[in-house]
């Protein structure tokens, strides 16, 4: 049987008992109840009949006064309690059980009987009554009078009997169930001593150590033993299921040790590394400052190098070209077809050399840009590329059409120009043979508008493979061959530009045959967007 079914067993003795003694009181409650309702019947019943008989002395004693030899007592005032009296004592007899009692009551009715019959002979004709029967008669009526006084007295001593016998019961009644209950007491008490001690001894004890185990191992302690392991009961249960967290919760600690050793380890070895890397951290700052240092001294002395190799070496090209250029103005006449074309190649390639020369010296301040950004309308910028441009369009008969709604743009205008020059000089380069060029200048579409604001510069010429798309921005890289003039360097000025400006370049054959070329910008913010920068402009 399991600890939890023996005191519950215990309980329910416990309590039964406790029931048990409950009901005894009160039937002993009930028993009382009853006695004292039985007494007061009686007493009732012997003080009817106690004042009847007090009625039936008081008219006797006034007929006894009211008669004399001669004169009859009058007997009406007898029969109207006559009924009422008998009624009462018969009522009485049934209800006792006092030998005593009823003999005195038995006494009573015979004097009752006698009364009758002297009541039968007063009222028969006065002549058929003698003085000596008056005499008998007055003599009964006293001896009737005596005996409902001794009864009426005797009935008195019968009513504090009555309750005297109730006193009695009642102090019976309350030494037993004082008895009961000092029984019911005792026996009560024993058994909660009885068991508290074994709910103490079976159940409190084992888990107020299961307690100090679990406190000693919440202090991080060890617990060798988990007590009360070896009981089948649930105790046995609780402590094994206990042992067993214990075994559990020691080998997560011992894991747990051992990880945190080893992130100790780590954190050690991680620090190491730490301070390693920032002792090479600062050496490579270091050297790379140097190295900076290094690169910025070598950067300016290639640049004194450039303008001065590109000064020493336009002035001879100079020469070259002034000097073909004259004598490709005489008379040709002296020479032969070979000389002049020799002369003709002689003065192309100076000019090419010069213009080349010219281009380097753009990309290398384009590199190092470091002009002042400041807000220009899309327009004006196209207005200033288009103006070093107007002998060339004129040249090549060239149209140009441009579109409204350009931006306004945070940038560099004279860079900015350049590249616009440049991209809309190298479609007035490539166009078809026979066909002037047409060259659409717009804002980005609408569509595009993820991409960033700018400009589209679109015409019908040959246009480029795709495949070549993203080289023709290197450094003397050409998509097509030597026959059109031009240095290679023009669309990597370009995206150097743009790139230093916040944008980007980007080419896309346009659809129909023909190249566009994409040039986004930075803007400003959006408070700032809104002046008047001038009108369109259109040129043919």
């Amino acid at each position: 049987m399991t600890l939890t079914k023996r005191i519950s067993l215990q309980l329910a003795a416990a309590i039964s008992l406790m029931v048990f003694a409950y009901l005894l009181v009160l039937i002993q409650f009930i028993s009382v109840q009853s006695l004292l309702s039985e007494t007061v019947q009686q007493i009732r019943l012997v003080d009817a009949l106690s004042l009847k008989l007090f009625q039936l002395q008081h008219n006797l004693e006034i007929a006894l006064l009211s008669s004399d030899e001669n004169h009859p007592p009058d007997s009406t005032r007898l029969i109207d309690l006559e009924a009422s009296i008998r009624e009462a004592a018969e009522n009485y007899l049934s209800r006792t059980d006092d030998p005593a009692r009823r003999q005195s009551l038995e006494r009573f009715l015979e004097v009752r009987k006698s009364m009758e019959a002297m009541e039968k002979r007063l009222s028969d004709p006065p002549e058929a009554t003698d003085a000596e029967t008056y005499r008998i008669i007055l003599a009964e009526w006293k001896q009737n009078a005596d005996v409902a006084h001794a009864t009426l007295t005797e009935m008195a001593g019968v009513r504090l009997r009555i309750q005297a016998a109730f006193l009695e019961k009642i102090d019976e009644k309350r030494s037993t169930t004082l008895k009961i209950a000092i029984f019911f007491v005792v026996v009560g008490a024993i058994c909660l001593v009885v068991i508290w001690t074994y709910t103490r001894k079976n159940l409190l004890i084992p888990l107020r150590r299961l307690a100090s185990s679990a406190e000693a191992l919440s202090k991080g302690e060890e617990v060798i033993r988990i007590p009360d392991t070896e009981r089948k009961d649930e105790v046995g249960i609780l402590a094994r299921s206990f042992e067993s967290m214990v075994a559990a919760v020691q080998n997560r600690t011992e894991k747990l040790m051992l990880k945190n050793l080893q992130l100790e380890n780590e954190i050690k070895d991680r620090k190491r590394v730490e301070r390693e890397l920032s002792i090479a951290k600062e050496d490579l700052e270091r050297r790379v400052e140097e190295r900076t240092v290094e690169i910025q001294r070598r950067s300016k002395d290639l640049e004194t190098l450039l303008y001065v190799t590109s000064h020493d070496l336009r002035e001879p090209l100079r020469a070259i070209r002034h000097f073909s250029a004259l004598l490709l103005e005489k008379e040709q006449t002296s020479r032969d077809e070979a000389s002049n074309d020799f002369l003709e190649r002689i003065h192309n390639g100076a000019a090419r050399l010069d213009q080349l020369i010219e281009d380097i010296l753009l990309l290398s301040q384009a590199q190092r840009m470091e002009e002042e950004m400041v807000e220009v309308s899309g327009e004006e910028l196209i207005r200033e590329a288009l103006g070093g441009l107007a002998q060339k369009i004129e040249e090549t008969g060239a149209s140009i059409y441009i579109e409204e709604g350009f931006p306004t743009f945070c940038v560099s205008p004279r860079w900015v120009a350049q590249a616009l020059y440049n991209l809309i000089g190298n479609s007035l380069k490539f166009y078809r043979p026979g066909e002037n060029p047409e060259i659409e200048i717009a804002p980005i579409p609408e569509d595009r508008k993820d991409l960033g604001e700018g400009y589209v510069i679109r015409d019908r010429g040959p246009g480029i493979k795709p495949e070549y798309g993203e080289q023709i921005f290197g450094l003397f890289k050409r998509a097509v061959g030597r026959e059109v003039e031009g240095t290679g360097a023009g669309l990597a000025i370009v995206k150097q530009v743009a790139e230093r400006q916040g944008g980007r370049v980007w080419y896309e054959p346009r659809e129909g045959g023909g190249a566009q070329f994409f040039l986004t910008l930075k803007t400003p913010p959006p408070s700032k967007i809104g002046r008047d920068y001038g009108e369109q402009v259109e040129v043919d």
